[in-house]
């Protein structure tokens, strides 16, 4: 399986729970399973990418700038 495949996959399912919590009002048991596993689970994938994007970024200032100077 592709990796971006399978990080789409992990966004869906750790963010579906959280939206229909917010559409349909869930019970106790579901809104405390909700707040503790989905929200930090979507957070520390929210990190990942943001960290790979920063890595990305990172990485391509440095390819640009080895190529404008020359060495």
């Amino acid at each position: 399986m592709k990796k971006e495949t399978k990080n789409s996959i992990l966004a869906i399912v750790t963010s579906l729970p959280i939206i229909l919590g917010l559409i349909t009002p869930p019970s106790l048991a579901v809104s405390i399973v909700i707040l503790t596993i989905f929200i930090p689970l979507s957070a520390y994938y929210i990190g990942l990418v943001l960290m790979a994007r920063a890595k990305t970024k990172k990485d391509e200032k440095e390819r640009t700038k080895v190529t404008f100077t020359g060495y």
